[in-house]
């Protein structure tokens, strides 16, 4: 296996809209933790924070941009570049965009679905989801909130097991889900996913191994969707990075996941999707969702006595995978980004 420390996460592209946000956070590109070295960014534009570097397109513009750790003497340890792609504000697709999302419980949450609904509609351009779970509305006028999310799904739950809408008579089949659900078609298709396919791994033998099953079972899904119509296009959602803190696991899992493995997992998984499905298949790419999210400050979190005996209470977070609404608010803005990008009229 290639050494893990030795990667900085990135993409050919990440994909942003000009006039609103992106952050690319130091601490979800590469392993260890950037308290251990030094980041650099190197780019014409954008801002170099501490933690992350802000960028704000102001037109359609492509933005060159590298990436380096450094130890204390100034030495390059490894580098990264990449192209921030922007879609102008104005480059709006002519047609209604059909999009299917496929998850887990981030997905049946509902929220960065509405909420992608929600920046759709501000900017008057027409996306329709499609799905079978969620909630239809029964005024036409208002977008539905549908999707395939299902709490504590992996990707073979989604390929394999006959409760799936996408398996029938044992075998994964999109054309039989669009003719049984009645739809006519659909202009992208999201896999977002990873949580429950790595939490129970406990070494570098078993994520490995997992990495290369859902490498292949995308292959065979991509090919199945593309044999009911190659011009669907298909993205795959790389995995968030956990809640900074350890007390977030402790929180969720007691003493059954750790922070550390759940974390190298994450990193282990994000390079097999990218080495894999970015820019290497027709009409397939990579969602870039790691980069943008906040695991400091937009995840679940309360107050409480750090024990017993205090008097005060200190801010604590408590969810290991789950985002706030914050949190899903930058993965709405992730798939806004890329959808925007790939329907852009030029």
């Amino acid at each position: 296996m290639v050494d893990i420390k030795s990667r900085i996460l990135l993409p050919e592209k990440i994909y942003a809209l000009e006039g609103m946000e992106l952050n690319i956070y130091f601490e979800n590109l590469c392993l260890p933790s950037p308290d251990m070295y030094v980041m650099d960014v190197n780019s014409e534009k954008g801002i170099h924070m501490e933690k992350y570097w802000r960028y704000t397109a102001v037109s359609e513009e492509e933005t060159p941009v590298t990436f380096s750790r450094l130890d204390y003497d100034c030495n390059v340890l490894n580098s990264k570049s990449c192209k921030v792609i922007s879609c102008g504000k104005n480059n709006k697709p002519k047609n209604n965009i059909k999009c299917l999302f496929i998850g887990d419980s981030l997905t049946y949450n509902m929220a960065y679905t509405q909420m992608i609904l929600n920046l759709a509609n501000s900017d008057s351009v027409n996306i329709e989801l499609v799905g079978t779970h969620g909630y239809k509305h029964k005024n036409t006028a208002l977008k539905s909130n549908m999707h395939e999310g299902y709490g504590g799904w992996a990707l073979k739950t989604h390929y394999e097991n006959q409760e799936s809408p996408f398996v029938f008579n044992g075998q994964f089949d999109f054309q039989k889900y669009m003719e049984h659900n009645g739809f006519d078609k659909v202009d992208f298709v999201f896999f977002f996913l990873g949580p429950n396919d790595i939490v129970r791994m406990q070494n570098d033998e078993e994520i490995n191994d997992l990495c290369e099953y859902n490498c292949k079972t995308y292959d065979k899904i991509i090919k199945n969707i593309h044999a009911f119509d190659n011009g669907i296009h298909i993205g795959i959602a790389t995995m968030l990075p956990p809640s900074k803190s350890q007390d977030s696991f402790g929180f969720s899992y007691g003493c059954r996941f750790k922070r550390h493995r759940y974390i190298r997992n994450t990193h282990v998984y994000n390079m097999h999707m990218i080495e894999a499905f970015d820019n290497k298949i027709d009409n397939v790419g990579i969602v870039p969702l790691h980069v943008m999210f906040d695991t400091e400050n937009n995840v679940s979190w309360d107050e409480r006595k750090p024990n017993a005996r205090a008097k005060s209470t200190v801010r604590l977070q408590n969810n290991a995978v789950h985002p706030s609404d914050e949190g899903y608010a930058q993965i709405a803005d992730g798939f806004y980004f890329y959808i925007r990008n790939m329907s852009a009229v030029k």
